[in-house]
C-alpha cells in the first residue's frame, strides 16, 4: 500500500520508531536510520467493521558514533512491525457512518490522553491496553504489534471463551476499572471533569436522527421475527404478549448505557467481545503448541471506540454474556463475578486504597451485576443477531451493499435466512432470547417507555392532595423512595429534616413528636454511617445536630408556607390555570394570579387552619403579593452586599488558609493578607462590571424576554442590534421593579466610586 494513500509520512515513521525505542528499550537518545518501510494489509478478509487494518513493517539500522559510514553499512539490520488502524475511506458511506459516530475521534482522544494516564496511575499492574505510538487527524492510530509480543486473538471458537480465558480477561478488565477508581480517588475529581467529553456515549443514543438508531430498530424487527421461529415460543400462548413488549425490553439499553445514578461509575471498555481480546500464553514446547488447551496468562483489551462511563457490572456482564452460552453460565457465572471482584480489590489495595468496601462493596457489586444482567443479554443479542454469512443477503448484482443492507426488509430477511440455514447462528440466537430477553418482555414496560419513574394511572385533580390516599387499617409502610431532585441543594441535614416535618405535619403534631422524629433520623443516620465505619458523633459532635435542628426550624416553616400556599389551593381554583393557554396562564400565575388566587382561597376555604397550622396560627396571615416579595428580595440583596462585604472576604480568606494548610503550606507566604486585600480593592471594579454585564441580561423579566427568545431571528437581532437591546433594557427598567432596583444600585455604586 502506498504510504501517502493512508496519510503516513516518513517523519511519522521516524517518530513511531523513536517512541518505540524509548518505550521498549529505554533508549531516549537512540540514533538510527530507517532503511525502508512498507504497509501491508493485515488480511484480505475484513477483520473489523469500523476500520481498515494494516501492518507497518520497518527496516532500520542503529547508528554507532564510532562507526564510519563504510562500517555502518555492515551493521546489523533490525526489523520492527507495528499495527495500523485506519478510517475506512475507500468505502465512503462506511467512512461517513464511522465519522458520524465519532469512533476514531473518541479512540484517538482516549489513546492520546486518558489511557496513558490510567496505565501510569496504577502501581504494580501490567498494562490493560496496547501502547499507541501515533494518532493522527481523527483517522489513524499506530500501535505496537501485539503478535510480536506474544499476544493473539482466539480464533475458530465461534466467539466463545472457556473459563480460563474468561478469568484472565476479567482480571484485565479489573485493571482498567481499578485504574479509573485510583485516578479519581487520588485527584479527588471525577473522570468526566478531568477528561471532559472523552467518554460521551456514541452507541446507544435514543434520537431518531442518530445514525445507530436504524441498527437497533432493525435488530428489534429481526429478533422479533426470529422469536416466532424459536421452538419454545412459536406455538406459545404468550407469543403475542412477548412480541408486543419485546421492543421495550431491548430499548432499555438506552438507559443502561447512561452513567448510573445508583452505582459508582468507571471507565468502561464498552465493546468486550472475542475480537477485542488479545491473550498471551505460557511458554510451551512444540508438541504442546499444537494443543488447543494452551493456558492463557495475560490479556490486553483493544478497540476503545465504544467506551463509556458506567458501573463495572456493565463491562463484566457484557463480557460474560458475549463470550458464553446460558448452560455454561448456569455453572460458572457466580465464580466469574467473584474472580473479577477479587482482582479489583487486590489492585486497589496495591494502590493504597484499602477501604474497598467504601468504593464498591461486594454486596453492591453483586447487586449491580443482577441489575445489569439484562444489559449483557441485550448486548449479546445486538452483537450476534447480524446475519452470519454474506449469502444470507438477497441483493441484485451491483447493488450498493452498505445502503441496501440497512433497509429493514433486506436486513430482517437476511437474519431469517441465517436462522434457517446455519445451526450455530440459530442455536446462539435461541439461547440468548430464551436466556432472558423474551422472558423479560412478560414484565416489561409498554412500548416506548424507559427505566423511568412510573406514573400512577389514578386520576387525581390535585397531585399534591394526599387526603384521598386510602389505606387498610393497620397498614404500616416498610420503605420509601425520594423522587424529583430538581431543587436539591448542599446544606446541613437539619434543613431537609425540618422541611420534611414542617411540610407534612401540623404544629399540634410537631409539639408532641418533633424531637422524637429528629432523634429517629439521627439513629438511622448512624446506622447508614456504620457501613462506612464512621461514627455519627465525629460528624455531629455533642449537640451539633440538635442545635442545627433548632436553627433550621424557621427554614422548615418558610418552606412549608411557600409549599402549602400553592399545593393546598382548592382544585376548582387551581383548574382555572389549566383552562388558559399555557404561556398566558403561566405568566399570570407567576406575576399576579398567585396572590389573587391565594387570597380568594383564604377567604373561601371552610378550613383556614390548613393554611396556617404550620406554626403561625396566632397570626391571620394572608399571602404576600409577588411584587412585594421581589422588592424585598432586591433590597435585602443590596443590604447584604454592602453590610457584609468585609466579613465575606474574611470567610473566604480563612477557608483558603485552611485548605492550603491541609497541603502543608502557609498562605501568609503565598498570598499575604495585605496583598489579598489590595487585590480585592483593585478588582472591586471588575466585580461591579461583571455584575452590570450579567444582571442587565438575566434580570430581564420573563414577559419581555420571551418574544426575544421566540425565534432564532429575534434572538440574533437582540445579540447583534444594539438598539434592540437598549430598548429592551429600558422597557425592563420602566416595567419591572426588581430590574430597576438592582440596576440602579449597581450603576450608582459604579458611578459614585469610579466616575465622579
Amino acid at each position: 500500500m502506498n504510504l501517502t494513500t493512508c496519510g503516513l509520512t516518513e517523519e511519522d515513521v521516524e517518530l513511531i520508531v523513536k517512541r518505540f525505542l524509548q518505550e521498549k528499550r529505554d533508549k531516549y537518545n537512540a540514533k538510527f536510520r530507517v532503511l525502508s518501510y512498507r504497509v501491508d494489509r493485515l488480511s484480505e478478509e475484513p477483520i473489523g467493521y469500523l476500520g481498515d487494518h494494516y501492518f507497518l513493517n520497518v527496516v532500520l539500522r542503529e547508528k554507532m558514533v564510532h562507526y564510519s559510514e563504510e562500517e555502518e553499512e555492515y551493521a546489523e539490520e533490525e526489523y520492527l512491525s507495528f499495527f495500523m488502524k485506519i478510517l475506512p475511506e475507500q468505502v465512503p458511506k462506511l467512512a461517513d457512518y464511522v465519522k458520524e459516530m465519532g469512533c476514531f475521534k473518541k479512540e484517538i482522544q482516549l489513546y492520546t490522553h486518558l489511557i496513558p494516564r490510567l496505565q501510569d496511575v496504577a502501581i504494580g499492574t501490567k498494562p490493560f491496553a496496547p501502547r499507541a505510538y501515533l494518532t493522527k487527524e481523527d483517522k489513524m492510530l499506530v500501535f505496537e504489534n501485539l503478535k510480536v509480543e506474544g499476544y493473539r486473538m482466539v480464533e475458530n471458537n465461534k466467539s466463545l471463551l472457556d473459563y480460563a480465558h474468561l478469568e484472565v480477561a476479567l482480571k484485565t478488565v479489573a485493571k482498567l476499572h481499578a485504574a479509573s477508581l485510583v485516578l479519581e480517588e487520588r485527584t479527588k475529581q471525577p473522570i468526566t471533569k478531568l477528561y471532559s467529553g472523552h467518554l460521551n456515549e456514541n452507541v446507544y443514543i435514543d434520537d431518531e436522527k442518530y445514525v445507530r438508531k436504524t441498527n437497533l430498530d432493525n435488530a428489534i424487527k429481526a429478533l422479533s421475527e426470529l422469536i416466532k421461529r424459536i421452538d419454545k415460543y412459536k406455538n406459545s400462548d404468550q407469543l403475542g404478549l412477548i412480541l408486543e413488549k419485546f421492543p421495550a425490553v431491548i430499548r432499555k439499553i438506552y438507559d443502561f448505557a447512561k452513567p448510573s445514578t445508583r452505582y459508582r461509575n468507571v471507565f468502561n471498555h464498552g465493546d468486550l467481545w472475542n475480537n477485542n481480546l488479545m491473550f498471551k500464553y505460557e511458554e510451551l514446547d512444540k508438541s504442546s503448541r499444537a494443543n488447543s488447551d494452551a493456558v492463557p496468562t495475560d490479556a490486553l483489551l483493544v478497540d476503545y471506540q465504544f467506551s463509556r462511563l458506567a458501573p463495572p457490572a456493565y463491562d463484566v456482564m457484557s463480557l460474560i454474556m458475549l463470550s458464553t452460552l446460558s448452560p455454561f453460565r448456569d455453572s460458572h457465572l457466580e465464580s466469574l463475578k467473584l474472580a473479577y471482584y477479587d482482582a479489583l480489590c487486590s489492585i486497589l489495595r496495591q494502590n493504597s486504597l484499602p477501604d474497598v468496601d467504601q468504593l464498591l462493596s461486594r454486596q453492591v457489586f453483586l447487586e449491580s451485576c443482577t441489575e445489569y444482567h439484562l444489559a449483557g443479554l441485550i448486548e449479546s443479542c445486538m452483537y450476534f443477531h447480524w446475519p452470519p454469512m454474506p449469502d444470507c443477503y438477497e441483493m441484485a448484482p451491483g447493488t450498493d451493499w452498505f445502503d441496501e443492507s440497512r433497509k429493514p426488509e433486506v436486513f430482517v430477511k437476511a437474519c431469517i435466512n441465517g436462522f434457517e440455514r446455519y445451526e450455530d447462528y440459530r442455536h446462539r440466537i435461541s439461547l440468548n432470547i430464551e436466556g432472558g430477553a423474551a422472558e423479560g418482555a412478560a414484565t416489561a414496560a409498554p412500548h416506548g417507555e424507559r427505566r423511568r419513574r412510573k406514573r400512577s394511572a389514578v386520576a387525581r385533580p390535585n397531585p399534591f392532595q394526599f387526603e384521598n390516599l386510602i389505606l387498610r387499617p393497620g397498614t404500616v409502610p416498610s420503605n420509601c423512595v425520594m423522587i424529583d431532585f430538581q431543587i436539591a441543594r448542599y446544606s446541613p441535614p437539619a434543613y431537609d429534616v425540618m422541611s420534611l416535618l414542617n411540610t407534612t405535619t401540623t404544629s399540634a403534631f410537631r409539639a408532641v413528636y418533633l424531637d422524637r422524629l429528629a432523634a429517629q433520623y439521627h439513629e438511622a443516620l448512624q446506622a447508614e454511617l456504620d457501613w462506612f465505619q464512621i461514627n455519627v458523633d465525629e460528624v455531629f459532635p455533642g449537640d451539633d445536630f440538635r442545635e442545627s435542628c433548632e436553627e433550621y426550624k424557621l427554614a422548615g416553616l418558610i418552606d412549608s408556607i411557600l409549599f402549602r400556599h400553592l399545593t393546598l389551593l382548592p382544585t376548582e381554583m387551581a383548574s382555572e390555570c389549566k383552562e388558559c393557554p399555557v404561556p398566558v396562564s403561566f405568566e399570570n400565575l407567576m406575576e399576579n394570579s398567585i396572590s389573587e388566587m391565594s387570597t380568594k382561597a383564604w377567604d373561601s376555604t371552610s378550613n383556614p387552619n390548613r393554611w396556617h397550622n404550620s406554626g403561625f396560627s396566632t397570626v391571620p396571615l394572608r399571602p404576600t403579593s409577588a411584587g412585594r416579595f421581589h422588592r424585598n428580595y432586591a433590597e435585602h440583596h443590596i443590604r447584604i452586599s454592602r453590610l457584609h462585604l468585609e466579613s465575606l472576604l474574611n470567610v473566604y480568606y480563612d477557608a483558603l488558609t485552611e485548605h492550603v494548610a491541609a497541603q502543608g503550606l502557609a498562605l501568609a507566604q503565598l498570598l499575604p493578607r495585605s496583598e489579598f486585600d489590595a487585590s480585592c480593592d483593585h478588582y472591586h471594579l471588575a466585580g461591579l462590571i461583571e455584575n452590570c454585564l450579567f444582571c442587565h441580561l438575566i434580570l430581564i423579566p420573563m414577559n419581555l424576554a420571551k418574544p426575544m427568545m421566540a425565534t432564532s431571528e429575534s434572538f440574533d437581532d437582540f445579540i447583534r442590534n444594539g438598539a434592540t437591546k437598549v430598548q429592551l433594557c429600558i422597557d425592563s427598567y420602566e416595567q419591572d421593579e426588581t430590574f430597576r432596583t438592582r440596576l440602579t444600585d449597581m450603576l450608582s455604586e459604579l458611578i459614585e466610586k469610579y466616575i465622579l
